[in-house]
């Protein structure tokens, strides 16, 4: 009885065991996975510090590591950065009907404004970056540490806009600083927040430009205190309640250090093979004094001979010369190396030949897939960019500028003129003519707007239509002044298209299928 009571426990557990998720079972496969459910705010600050120096001397070293930081700042910020294009107005009743009317003069004084504040290097306190040489460098310090913080600066003071930001590293935020407030609130690795994980403050090591170029970085105990308005912390939050931001090395920084640590050793095992072509040994049972070619010997007492190019070694008697084999460079080490670099492509959101800058073997579907998908992952991030970063700093500096006379625009009124939108990098078709012909088909069906398909040419509608009018009055008071005719224009190229193709039909048509025109008689 005991037994069958054993044998139907014993049953029901299996059976319980085989329903389970594979990942939470314990067993001899997963005996060294961690499954300890654990804050994620105490894994970064157990290894906060461990992976910003990885990650920087990952940067500063290998090769692959460099491309990856610098695709995703060109994937960003890009040649021309972000520009402002402010659509400040208001709802009027017109002729039209009620429609919202743009002020022109308006945006126009606060896009050139903005312009000027970052050209001119206004827009950090170093004032030796332009806002776009400034929004790669903050990208990349993201990609790298994981975040960085920037810190709003008002005043005359600082430039005639009134306004200038102060970007800090990640180091000067302690993730070490964990204590518990007397009013209630925490710190946690070095972010004041409340209860409810607000954030309140942000507490930084004081230190000077000395003791950062002569000790790396100051171990002080000294902190000062900033509220969180007037920080932007530049990082990508990947969960709730996520405090610091982590390395975007994180998952692929394994990988890298171990193919740069076999491919140093894979250079290494080459070049000593092809440096010492030969090994010279006594032959078997020869009675042969030791070898007198000798130059010297090392530490084992084993006989060196120095040879210069072209030249060629004669043994002494006794003593043979063997070739020195060696099966590097390994014919299997492209195939270990495209394997880690398309984990790296995987775990940093990148096409596999961007990071590899390898294109063999890809055919146009692939890559041009592998390129749609990462740009929609820079197309998210710009977003990003633009609410995170982009979007508080134009409030405050449009609030500054307006109050230092910069731009002359009522202050009360700031809500109303603040709407800013950015215009980001944009990517050209590998097939410029293709993507042209299925933009005019969206057009004329009605599934898309000129308006979007501008946008993603990183134009604005309006400026556009201004520009062409602009451009056709141009054109036509030069034609007029000068006697010529200029047929670029995209109605004149249709009609030269459709009177060819007329042309062409009534030759044909003239033609006897012998190639012969036939020529008709008239009567006469």
């Amino acid at each position: 009885m005991f037994k069958k009571l054993f044998t139907k426990i014993r049953a029901k557990k299996e059976g319980k065991q085989a329903r389970a998720y594979n990942m939470a079972k314990q067993n001899r496969l997963t005996n060294d996975w961690i499954a300890l459910a654990r804050s994620f705010n105490y894994d970064i600050s157990a290894g906060g510090a461990a992976m910003l120096g990885r990650g920087r001397e990952l940067f500063q070293n290998d090769p692959y590591a460099r491309k990856v930081v610098r695709s995703f700042k060109k994937g960003i910020v890009g040649p021309n950065g972000f520009i402002l294009r402010n659509k400040a107005g208001e709802w009027q009743n017109t002729d039209a009907g009620f429609r919202f009317v743009y002020d022109k003069p308006a945006n126009a004084m606060i896009n050139d404004a903005w312009a000027r504040w970052g050209k001119d290097k206004h827009c950090t306190l170093e004032g030796d970056e332009t806002f776009r040489h400034y929004c790669g460098t903050l990208a990349q310090s993201v990609f790298i540490d994981g975040e960085v913080f920037i810190k709003k600066l008002s005043g005359k003071k600082y430039n005639k806009f009134g306004f200038t930001t102060q970007p800090i590293t990640s180091e000067y935020c302690d993730w070490r600083l964990n204590k518990k407030l007397d009013n209630g609130n925490s710190i946690v690795m070095g972010v004041e927040v409340t209860p409810y994980w607000q954030k309140v403050a942000y507490w930084f090591r004081k230190s000077d430009p000395y003791n950062e170029s002569q000790y790396g970085y100051n171990w002080t105990s000294n902190y000062t205190r900033v509220p969180a308005e007037d920080i932007i912390h530049l990082y990508i939050k990947e969960t709730v309640h996520q405090l610091r931001g982590v390395t975007m090395f994180a998952p692929v920084g394994i990988r890298l250090k171990m193919l740069y640590g076999f491919e140093e050793a894979a250079l290494v095992r080459t070049r000593a093979t092809a440096n010492v072509p030969w090994i010279v040994q006594r032959q078997k049972d020869a009675l042969a004094p030791p070898n007198p070619n000798s130059d010297s010997e090392d530490s084992d007492g084993n006989k060196i001979t120095e040879l210069e190019q072209g030249q060629i070694y004669m043994p002494a008697d006794g003593y043979e010369v063997k070739s020195m084999e060696s099966e590097y460079p390994h014919p299997v080490h492209q195939a270990f190396t495209d394997v880690n670099l398309h984990g790296v492509a995987a775990g940093t959101d990148m096409a596999y030949a961007t990071i590899s800058a390898n294109y063999s073997g890809m055919n146009f579907t692939v890559s041009r897939t592998a390129k749609n998908d990462e740009e929609d992952g820079y197309e998210d991030l710009q977003s990003w960019f633009a609410e995170t970063l982009l979007d508080p700093v134009n409030t405050t500096w449009l609030q500054m500028a307006i109050l230092s006379g910069q731009v002359k625009l009522p202050p009360q009124k700031l809500e109303k003129f603040n709407k800013p939108k950015w215009v980001g990098r944009t990517w050209k078709s590998v097939q410029p003519e293709v993507q042209i012909d299925a933009d005019i088909k969206e057009l004329r069906s009605g599934l898309s707007t000129l308006e979007d398909k501008l946008a993603k040419r990183g134009k604005d509608l309006e400026e556009h239509f201004e520009q062409l009018v602009l451009e056709a009055q141009m054109k036509k008071d030069f034609e007029e002044k000068h006697g010529v005719q200029f047929d670029w224009d995209l109605s004149a190229a249709e009609k030269k298209t459709t009177q060819d193709e007329k042309d062409t039909k009534e030759t044909n048509a003239g033609n006897n299928g012998n190639g012969k025109h036939l020529i008709h008689n008239n009567g006469n």
